[in-house]
């Protein structure tokens, strides 16, 4: 995907544009994984007979009161001229920071917004790859066996 062909964000007077899921670095998918292990929306599953709309907001309230929001969509931006290759965790830090000071009412509902893409962006990936990964794991020796595989 080229620069031109990406969304651009507007948060705080910066611009920042959404990463290429699939240019993503090894560093920033462990780093994603992890944050939203932190975030514990991982754990928030659906409730037998909760409409779509309880269940959002459920999942909105567990993330937001993480305190990890703004890391989290920070794991997704990119500042404008920057690559995935480009992308570090300080980078991260720096661009959470700058989403935590943003102050309009504007901003504060477009970080909300965000936060809820990137977790459901989050989660239709994990499914996919869930997916990819399942006839590997359903015949891996350990299924068969239940000892662990050795790498050696």
């Amino acid at each position: 995907m080229s620069e031109a062909e990406r969304e651009v964000i507007r948060l705080g007077g910066r611009e920042f544009q959404v990463i290429d899921w699939d240019a993503r670095t090894v560093l920033q998918d462990h780093y994603l994984s992890k944050l939203v292990r932190q975030t514990g929306v991982d754990k928030v599953m659906p409730m037998e007979g909760e409409s779509d709309a309880v269940y959002l907001i459920r999942l909105q309230t567990v993330l937001i009161d993480s305190g990890k929001a703004t890391e989290l969509i920070a794991g997704f931006l990119l500042p404008v001229g920057k690559t995935e290759r480009d992308w570090t965790p300080e980078m991260a830090r720096e661009v959470a920071r700058h989403i935590a000071g943003c102050h309009t009412e504007a901003d504060r509902d477009r970080v909300i917004d965000l936060s809820m893409q990137a977790v459901m962006g989050f989660f239709r990936r994990g499914l996919e790859r869930l997916g990819r990964s399942a006839p590997f794991i359903a015949a891996s020796p350990e299924t068969a066996s239940g000892a662990p595989v050795s790498l050696h």
